[in-house]
């Protein structure tokens, strides 16, 4: 073979470029569900600002008014002269920080309804399954890669909700707010349990759309 061809060849031989953080099963799942994750990013996003905003107001309000860690019964003599003021700081923040919690505990069940749900059955109605596997894919791999990126990420996501949740919650003083951590309205949604609740729920929508 001469020089010339050899050159020609190398010429016309596309370029191997790098190779993509994503790819094989991983990236086809990224393809297929790309449109729910970024949408339950778009959640996740907005509960964050929320709680931000919320604890910078809360605490805000309470250095104006002199009322931090505060009960509103009892406490120091500070306190017990500014009961007027705590009630109304109830009365402003304690109903948005409980339809933050709220939002956050819905976290996993809209993930196992728009995410666990159609991952498997879309599958099977589209009879795409077959021709995964007909690409030497075994039917546990598939199962496997499936679920383990949305399942992952709505894990994630639901976990630093929580996270920053708590924090808020933290800084609006519980006390003063009237919403401890361990009420019925805030425990699940400020500790772990709740990033639980989400990969369980993408696990049953899972089954129960096979």
């Amino acid at each position: 073979m001469s020089t010339a061809t050899l050159e020609r060849e190398s010429a016309t031989a596309p370029a191997s470029g790098p190779r993509r953080l994503l790819h094989g099963m991983t990236w086809l799942v990224w393809r297929q569900h790309r449109g729910v994750l970024w949408t339950g990013l778009a959640l996740v996003t907005a509960l964050v600002v929320a709680a931000v905003l919320l604890r910078h107001n809360a605490v805000a309000f309470q250095a104006a008014h002199g009322i931090a860690d505060c009960p509103l019964m009892g406490g120091s003599e500070r306190c017990t002269a500014r009961q007027e003021l705590i009630d109304e700081y109830r009365g402003l923040y304690a109903a948005p920080f409980r339809l933050l919690l709220a939002g956050v505990l819905a976290l996993p069940f809209l993930g196992g309804l728009f995410v666990g749900a159609p991952l498997i059955a879309r599958e099977l109605e589209a009879d795409t399954h077959r021709l995964v596997w007909a690409q030497g894919v075994t039917r546990e791999s598939w199962l496997l890669h499936k679920l383990a990126l949305p399942m992952g990420a709505l894990t994630a996501g639901t976990g630093a909700a929580a996270w920053v949740g708590s924090w808020a919650l933290e800084g609006a003083g519980q006390a003063t707010l009237g919403l401890y951590w361990y009420s019925a309205t805030a425990f699940i949604p400020t500790g772990p349990a709740v990033a639980g609740y989400a990969a369980l729920g993408v696990a049953l929508g899972a089954a129960a759309g096979a």
